[in-house]
């Protein structure tokens, strides 16, 4: 083998991630089979741990280090026939059946073996294996055997063992996150999570996983062993029962009911079989590889094993199981989840021992699982009569139906109870002002309000959706004096915060928010549960704020939380203010991905507000990747379907589209938008600073350059005396564009750095790039450097549009730069030579105009004298007769 496979060379990256040791190991029996000794490598772990895998890397390497290989793999089916697992090796000439150890030890070359499964391997292939470890041969042979943890070959297992060298042994443990992000580097660390949650760190399931959409990686965690058994994961795996004896099936099966952690009692009594029989049937699927003991309890390996066992039964046969599995936990006082799941499963109408079971279980499953709550507490609706407590019962239904995301059937379960004089309206009227606000009717929300303490939060919560700050401050207040409650607090102080930001008193919100972060801290996550729509509330003004690590900690949290209850109506505004802390943070791709899974969310619970949010803040990131018209027609689309009726939704639609119009060069579009003088707009600074920076931009788009320099200072003023660094950093961009528009190149390439170190230093990357483009731009004979960084800026953070736009203006200026070398067509005025670069640059005649300050008229009129003197007929001619001009002007100069 020789230096070809030396350990050096054998890197990690052969192996898969987490496998490192068996490289390591495989690496250095190699070279003692290279040196002409025996060598053994043993391989266990669990089934799915990816033994298969490693084995067929090793049977690779050894054929490129010169090894022959011969490869065996044992089949269950197989057991019956002798010395299968060497089939490969009996083909050769001269091979017989029972001589195989003695041709392997008389070897003339170098052989590796490689033998996978050996827990199904038949007695005589086991036996030659075993002889060769126990009597390990003097010849160039390598030895690579792989078998189930479960069902270990005991024979081999002891010959292994009792080695006294040459032997090396890896056992495969379940992947740790450290694996699952060498293996998804570029998932974010919420998708590996969910990934590790419901894989177990099985690299078999972890691939089936891999390809699925969070939402579904979701509710595998969530739902445990009572996953879907139509699911293609679940089809895939029917085989790993095909072979069970019937009695070790029903037991599968009986268990598949019943849940994990099921008692021999609990098991036998489902699968109506002697307690005796299920021991055996038990050692039976431990020794497949299907699960494993932890003490009197049987576990599942995977909870798909669960429900593919679930599969193999009829509907009606689990049915009555059911019902075994529910006499027998109500017998033995049962815990009540378990009981009221078998309940739901089995109860019939009239019932009314199990729906009492069934409403107690499902009210006390409302906030920590609501979609479970509706499924116990619909059941226990369906199958009694009206009676007392059904009132109390359909609240709690209505409540878990709109935290589930079925805003309309929620909102249907109230009307009852929200009539004059209903003893639970009040109650009642507090579900339906969130089921009202999901669905963007404040009217509605506003006329169910109460005068208690938690009124007043939502009377803030309403107040700052309408943009009024100072009602927003007050009932936040109120909510302060009249709360008890540290989750109140907190929220009251939240929006306290954000009427505070959008009355553009930063120090006040950025404290508030800081007082709420710390009793959002101190809160459990059980507690939080009802309240996980302040911890995205807290995110958004943290973000607003620049606090980008504390906004990107708390939706962690947020996340946390949903994922262990699955509250779908809050999940669509977390993703929306992910998306948007996203955008800031410069990671593209990740925003629009998160705009698509908010939009979906939203149409789920049926919230064209959200899902209108979710376009609104989709539009910058668009903006960047796919260019001003993608985004244009997106926003066109949102008027069309339905824009956020929330005034603070809109506003934040209104500056991204009236950024996309400026980068298009539509002053009209972007001082429509901006500078309506019927309109009145925020305090909040980063609101002003855009504004005011739009308008001067469009200002200076039109040439009116007092107007824009005005706007441009009135813009800096603001962002000072907020001193939040992005505003800052915005406001001097937009000074550095109007100052480019007044020809006043060196000033303004001084002020675009400076805007670019300011966003470097408040991790914008984007608005960063996007600063040094426009100072390349203005100086374009210092402009290498500049437009190096806003080329590898656009590039990492997947500003696909964008980087085509700073592309052109490389190859334009180089073309520029080219010509300057030579001398002007003949007859062009200086004026003409100007316009024509413009056109082979790529610019339109509008464009030209507002870069020159002239009307579209003068350079169409220029362009008329223009095409006759250079005899060309066409845009497309002009720039090719230029280009070659300079080209050959190139060519005589060298």
């Amino acid at each position: 083998m020789g230096q070809a496979m030396s350990r050096a060379e054998m890197v990690r990256g052969e192996a898969p991630a987490g496998r490192g040791g068996f490289v390591d190991a495989f690496a250095a029996a190699a070279d003692r089979a290279t040196a002409g000794r025996f060598a053994v490598v043993e391989v266990c772990g669990g089934a799915g741990m990816g033994k298969s895998h490693l084995l067929a890397d090793a049977a690779r390497l050894a054929r490129d280090a010169g090894f022959r290989v011969c490869e065996g793999r044992a089949d269950r089916f197989e057991k019956g026939i002798p010395f299968a697992l060497f089939a490969e090796l009996l083909r050769l000439p001269g091979v017989e059946p029972t001589r195989v150890a003695e041709c392997v030890e008389k070897s003339g070359s170098r052989l590796a073996l490689v033998l996978d499964d050996l827990q199904w391997a038949d007695h005589a292939s086991l036996d030659v294996v075993e002889h060769l470890v126990r009597h390990p041969p003097n010849a160039p042979v390598l030895l690579v055997v792989a078998f189930r943890s479960a069902r270990s070959p005991l024979g081999v297992v002891d010959a292994v063992a009792r080695a006294a060298d040459g032997v090396w042994r890896v056992t495969l443990d379940p992947l740790c996150d450290w694996d699952l992000r060498v293996l998804h580097p570029d998932a974010s660390e919420r998708r590996r999570q969910l990934l590790m949650r419901a894989s177990h760190g099985n690299p078999r399931y972890l691939r089936m996983l891999a390809a699925l959409p969070d939402a579904t990686l979701g509710r595998i965690v969530r739902q445990g062993d009572d996953l879907d058994e139509t699911t293609d994961i679940v089809r895939v795996l029917t085989a790993e029962f095909a072979t069970l004896s019937g009695t070790a099936l029903r037991i599968a099966q009986a268990i598949a009911v019943t849940g994990d952690h099921a008692a021999f009692d609990l098991v036998a009594c489902v699968a109506e079989l002697p307690v005796g029989q299920v021991v055996d049937g038990l050692d039976e699927l431990c020794a497949a590889g299907l699960g494993a003991m932890d003490g009197a309890w049987f576990t599942f390996q995977h909870p798909f094993l669960c429900a593919t066992a679930r599969a193999t039964t009829g509907p009606a046969w689990r049915t009555r199981a059911h019902a075994r599995a529910a006499g027998y936990l109500r017998a033995h006082d049962g815990p009540l989840p378990r009981l009221a799941h078998h309940l739901e499963r089995s109860a019939q109408y009239g019932d009314e021992h199990a729906a009492a079971t069934l409403i107690e279980a499902g009210e006390s499953l409302v906030y920590q699982a609501p979609a479970t709550a509706v499924r116990l507490l619909d059941k226990a609706l369906r199958i009694v009569s009206a009676s007392g407590g059904r009132p109390a019962s359909t609240l709690r239904y209505a409540l878990a139906l709109a935290l589930s995301g079925e805003l309309d059937r929620g909102w249907a379960a109230l009307q009852e109870l929200l009539r004059d004089r209903h003893p639970l309206r009040a109650e009642a009227a507090a579900v339906g002002v969130e089921i009202a606000r999901l669905r963007g009717d404040l009217d509605t929300a506003t006329a169910l309000l109460g005068d208690d303490g938690p009124a007043a939060v939502q009377y803030a919560a309403i107040a700052a959706l309408r943009e009024n700050s100072s009602a927003a401050a007050d009932h936040a207040r109120q909510a302060l004096l009249d709360g008890r409650r540290p989750a109140l607090a907190a929220a009251a102080l939240v929006l306290r915060a954000w009427a505070a930001l959008d009355a553009g008193q930063v120090s006040a919100a950025r404290a508030d928010a800081r007082h709420a972060s710390r009793l959002l801290d101190g809160i459990s996550t059980v507690t939080l549960v009802p309240h996980v729509e302040l911890v995205n509330l807290l995110a958004w003004v943290e973000t607003w704020l620049g606090d980008l690590t504390a906004a990107t900690a708390h939706l962690a949290r947020a996340y946390e939380v949903l994922d262990q209850t699955g509250q779908r109506s809050a999940l669509p505004h977390t993703l929306v203010v992910d998306a948007a802390l996203q955008t800031r943070l410069g990671r593209l791709t990740c925003a629009l991905d998160l705009t698509d899974q908010a939009a979906l969310a939203a149409d789920h619970i049926g919230s064209p507000e959200l899902r209108a949010l979710a376009h609104a803040v989709r539009l910058r990131a668009l903006l960047w990747t796919s260019g001003p018209a993608a985004a244009v027609d997106l926003a066109r689309g949102l008027e069309e379907s339905g824009r956020p009726r929330f005034r603070a939704w809109w506003r934040i639609a209104r500056l991204n589209l009236a950024t996309a119009c400026t980068t298009a060069e539509d002053p009209a579009a972007v001082l429509d938008l901006l500078a309506r003088p019927d309109e009145t707009w925020p305090a909040d600074p980063l609101a002003r600073v855009t504004r005011l920076g739009g308008v001067a931009q469009a200002r200076a788009m039109l040439g009116d350059h007092d107007a824009a320099a005005g706007a441009a200072a009135d813009a800096e003023l603001v962002a000072f005396a907020s001193g939040l660094d992005y505003e800052i950093g915005s406001a001097w961009y937009a000074k550095a564009f109007v100052a480019h528009r007044a020809a006043q190149p060196g000033r303004a390439r001084q002020l675009a750095l400076r805007a670019a170190t300011v966003f470097a230093a408040c991790q914008a990357p984007l608005e960063e790039a996007r600063a040094h483009h426009l100072a390349a731009v203005c100086e374009p004979e210092r402009a290498h450097t500049e437009l190096g960084l806003a080329k590898a800026g656009y590039a990492a953070c997947g500003a696909e549009w964008l980087l085509t736009v700073v592309t052109r203006d490389q190859r334009r200026m180089a073309a520029r730069s080219s010509r300057r070398r030579g001398t002007a067509p003949a007859g062009l005025t200086d004026r003409e030579r100007q316009i024509a670069d413009l056109v082979a640059g790529g610019l339109t005649n509008q464009q030209i105009a507002n870069r020159l300050f002239v009307s579209r008229r003068t350079v169409e009129s220029h362009l008329s004298r223009i095409f006759p003197k250079l005899a060309v007929r066409s845009r497309i001619a002009l720039a090719r007769c230029l280009g070659e001009g300079a080209a050959r002007n190139g060519s005589s100069a060298e």
